[in-house]
This record gives C-alpha cells, sequence and structure tokens, in this order.
C-alpha cells in the first residue's frame, strides 16, 4: 500500500509538470522554432560573405586605389614628353614631382612650359579613361597642340589618336596645320557674318573641330 501511495504522489507530480500543449502543437512549435533558426543561419552566413567582400575590396583599395589612373598617365607623359619624362610621384594623390629619364626627379613646379603642357594633356586623358571605364563617353579639348614645338605636336597627336580608339575625341582649334595633323573627321565652321556689313568686305575667322 505504501508503494502504491508513493507511485500516485510521483505520478501527480510529474502531470503537474506537463506542459498545456498536445504532442502535436509540440511539433509544430518544434518545426517553427527550427524554421526561424536556420533563416538565422542563412541570414549569418550571408553576413559573412559580405564582410568578406568588404575587406577584399577595402584591402585593394588601401594599397593603390589610384594604380590604374596613374599607369594610364605614365603611358600618355612619356610620348608627348618625347621620352624625357616616363614616371609621376604623387604628393596627397596629386601629381608632384616627375622622374626624369636620366633618374633625376623635377618638381612640377620646375617643369618647362612644353612639359607642364604635355603633363596635363596627360592627366585629362587619364582621367577620361579612369572615370569612363569601358562605358561609352566622349572628351572635348580645345587647341591642346598650340603651345608645342613641331614634335610634340606630332607626338601628342598620335597619343590622341590612340586614345580615341577607345573613346570619342573632339579636338576644337584655329590652326589648319593641327587640324589635318590629328586625322579624323574635319568639320570647318565659319564665324557669322557681322550685322550691317556687306560679305564683300567682311573677313571670316575659320575654326575647325576634329572629330577622331
Amino acid at each position: 500500500q505504501t508503494e502504491v501511495t508513493r507511485c500516485l504522489i510521483d505520478k501527480a507530480k510529474l502531470e503537474a509538470q506537463a506542459p498545456q500543449e498536445s504532442e502535436a502543437e509540440l511539433i509544430e512549435q518544434i518545426q517553427d522554432i527550427e524554421t526561424l533558426f536556420n533563416q538565422a543561419k542563412q541570414k549569418g552566413y550571408a553576413i559573412i560573405e559580405v564582410q568578406e567582400v568588404f575587406n577584399r575590396i577595402k584591402e585593394s583599395i588601401d594599397k593603390e586605389p589610384l594604380a590604374p589612373w596613374l599607369k594610364s598617365l605614365e603611358e600618355n607623359l612619356g610620348p608627348v614628353t618625347m621620352g624625357r619624362f616616363n614616371t609621376v610621384s604623387l604628393d596627397n594623390n596629386i601629381p608632384g614631382r616627375v622622374l626624369r629619364a636620366d633618374g633625376v626627379e623635377v618638381p612640377i613646379d620646375n617643369l618647362s612650359v612644353g612639359t607642364l603642357v604635355g603633363l596635363g594633356l596627360s592627366i585629362r586623358l587619364s582621367m577620361a579613361k579612369y572615370f569612363l571605364g569601358e562605358g561609352d563617353g566622349f572628351v572635348i579639348m580645345d587647341d591642346p597642340l598650340v603651345d608645342m614645338d613641331p614634335d610634340r605636336q606630332q607626338a601628342t597627336a598620335t597619343v590622341l589618336q590612340n586614345c580615341a580608339k577607345h573613346m570619342q575625341v573632339i579636338v576644337v582649334t584655329c590652326h589648319p596645320d593641327n587640324a589635318n595633323l590629328m586625322g579624323g573627321n574635319l568639320i570647318n565652321f565659319e564665324s557669322p557674318p557681322k550685322l550691317g556689313a556687306h560679305r564683300n568686305n567682311q573677313q571670316h575667322k575659320t575654326r575647325s573641330r576634329r572629330q577622331l
């Protein structure tokens, strides 16, 4: 009798601790919890993947973010300076010095006018290539050869022709010889006649546009 009583007491205690839900309801709850867990796990995997991609991009940016632009700049600078300068050093991401072919490093402020013109042209062309990338685009220049000697004009015209293979290059000039030097499609523009003047007495200024 004592053993039966003890078993009944234990049974009552266990029944008091039993959940209110049925077995089917508990199974459904477990399935819901497993679904939420799997969703959270997938979200965690996605966050880890994003973090890894971010770290790779950040690492590449921290190393040499301007390397492609600088390479393009130096590729243009060599020809337009007749091979005298081929390497550019940046100061705070801005061209500050150029390396001469004989190994002497020259500050930008000490360059000749012709070399400065060539450097400026090289910077503009390399920036256009850098920002346009593989997309379509064009660049417009106003008399880029005007302050150069004949040899540099020829070399720069070749650089412009090479750039025109990757982007549209439009050059505006008042010098017919420069326009012919660059080749491409030539379009002539005449200045409009002045009001009140006779056509026979007025002089027309011709401005050419080369579309390479």
